[in-house]
């Protein structure tokens, strides 16, 4: 507690927000390569990962993209930006503030209940895995799986297959994307992917998706089912 008090002040006089509880390093998230380039074809994927996700994340809960990438530069996790805005919106409450107060205290179950919000009456899906956080359920992943079937991304039964092969929220919409440019199912783009060892980056240059209109991309897997 003492640590987490004297990284909270530090923070603080910085004029950055509070953290404390889970921290990720500070980073700059000044991506230097953000286009394709065939010499170099996996030099792009994080900007290109990072990108696809902060924009789908923006237009599911209408806020502005800078805003988020700005708290990820001062640390904040993106596992926590799913769940305060997820629980947020249920509740009509501030997802600014759930965030600083997640810093406050060592899990979501606990943050939740200082704020004065019963977990367990929020949607059964999140509340089961509330109850599970402490066994290791990682809640953003329970919300992005709930929002993309909900919101017809990817379809319900493709989603515990691509979770199962490894893939983490950046890349579920990747290869949502894909196979909504393809046509073709999404296993099977992710197995593409996983057999031909092509980049993200490499794989999108191939669909035609330009990850400078990536907002346009985001919109039209947003409008229609998967």
């Amino acid at each position: 507690m003492i640590f987490r008090a004297l990284l909270l002040l530090a923070l603080l006089l910085a004029g950055g927000p509070a953290l404390a509880g889970p921290l990720s390093a500070v980073t700059c998230h000044c991506f230097t390569d953000r286009g394709y380039d065939a010499a170099r074809p996996e030099a792009a994927d994080p900007y290109y990962l990072a990108a696809t996700q902060n924009t789908f994340f923006a237009q599911l809960f209408n806020i502005e993209k800078k805003l988020l990438v700005r708290g990820k530069q001062k640390g904040m996790l993106m596992e926590d930006f799913w769940v305060a805005h997820y629980v947020a919106e249920e509740t009509k409450s501030s997802a600014e503030t759930l965030l600083k107060a997640r810093y406050e205290h060592p899990s979501w179950n606990a943050t939740l209940a200082a704020q004065g919000i019963d977990g367990q009456a929020l949607e059964p899906f999140f509340a089961n895995a509330l109850e599970s956080e402490a066994s290791g359920t990682r809640l953003d992943r329970v919300i992005v799986d709930e929002l993309l079937a909900r919101h017809g991304v990817l379809k319900q039964k493709d989603i515990a297959p691509l979770r199962r092969a490894g893939l983490e929220n950046q890349e579920l919409l990747m290869v949502a994307l894909l196979a909504k440019k393809s046509g073709q199912a999404a296993p099977a783009i992710a197995q593409e992917k996983t057999d031909s060892g092509k980049s993200w980056s490499g794989l999108f240059h191939e669909a035609g998706i330009d990850i400078a209109r990536i907002d346009k991309e985001i919109a039209g897997l947003l409008d229609s089912p998967a």
